[in-house]
C-alpha cells in the first residue's frame, strides 16, 4: 500500500494523491485527551473530570514536493473541503487511518516549481 491520501477511502477512492516522497522528518504524531477539565485544590490535590476519548493527530512535512503533487493535493483539498469529509491516509508503515485536514492548504513555492507544505491531519 502506498503512502498516500484517499477519499473516500483506500479500497475505493474517488480521489487520491500518492505523494511522490514521504514527510520528512521530524515524525509528529500526538495522542491528547483534549476534554479534560483539571482543577487543584488550595490543598494540593488535583482533580480530572474526562469528558472524552482520546485524540491523535499528524503533522506532516513535506520538502521540495513537484508541480504535479502541488496539483493533486490541491484537487484533493477542494474534495474533501478542508476537514468537512473524512478520508484514509496511509503512512509510512502502511497504516490506514480515518482522518480531518484540519490546517489551511498552504503550499509555499520554495524553488522553481518545487513546493514545501505542513499538513496536519486529525484521527477520527
Amino acid at each position: 500500500m502506498n503512502f498516500g491520501f484517499y477519499f473516500p477511502t483506500v479500497g475505493a477512492p474517488s480521489v487520491q494523491w500518492v505523494v511522490s516522497r514521504q514527510d520528512g522528518f521530524p515524525h509528529v504524531a500526538v495522542l491528547n485527551y483534549p476534554k479534560q477539565l483539571v482543577g487543584e485544590t488550595a490543598g494540593g490535590t488535583v482533580h480530572v473530570q474526562d469528558k472524552g476519548s482520546s485524540l491523535q493527530t499528524f503533522e506532516l512535512q513535506f520538502e521540495r514536493l513537484t508541480r504535479e503533487d502541488h496539483d493533486t493535493a490541491r484537487n484533493f483539498f477542494e474534495t474533501v473541503r478542508q476537514a468537512f469529509h473524512v478520508f484514509e491516509f496511509v503512512d509510512r508503515n502502511g497504516d490506514v487511518h480515518t482522518v480531518r485536514w484540519v490546517n489551511e492548504f498552504d503550499f509555499r513555492e520554495v524553488a522553481h516549481h518545487r513546493f514545501s507544505a505542513t499538513l496536519q491531519l486529525r484521527q477520527e
